[in-house]
């Protein structure tokens, strides 16, 4: 089950919007407003159970966030946002274990169904 989530967009208003917005369905939301940071909290806490990330960001993109999150001895499902999806950034996830796409704008309700899809193909 899907508790903490550690929410990553270098945008502080989305992500203020979000985790509020999350927080809202019971998750425990981390919010980290750079892909430093995320890295940092994610090697500190154990309690992590799913990563939503922007792709395009200033100091660390939501691809080698995944890149290096992957290099950890847990596996962790992430959710990788953006704008600006072309077909072949969607073959590319596809290979990536655990990884969902969800292409921006999207609504709350939205990314919450996607939580509960991921939370039932990964318990």
């Amino acid at each position: 089950m899907i508790k903490v989530i550690l929410l990553v967009d270098d945008d502080e208003t989305l992500l203020s919007i979000e985790s509020e917005a999350l927080s809202g369905f019971d998750y425990r939301i981390i919010p980290c407003s750079s892909g430093f940071q995320a890295l940092e909290e994610f090697s500190n806490n154990r309690d992590i159970d799913l990563i939503i990330t922007d792709r395009h960001m200033k100091d660390v993109s939501g691809d080698e966030l995944i890149s290096q999150i992957s290099k950890h001895d847990r596996p962790v499902p992430v959710i990788l946002t953006s704008g600006s999806f072309l077909e072949k950034d969607c073959c590319d996830a596809e290979t990536r274990d655990q990884t969902f796409l969800l292409p921006k704008p999207y609504r709350i309700s939205r990314l919450v169904e996607l939580i509960k899809d991921i939370e039932k193909k990964t318990s």
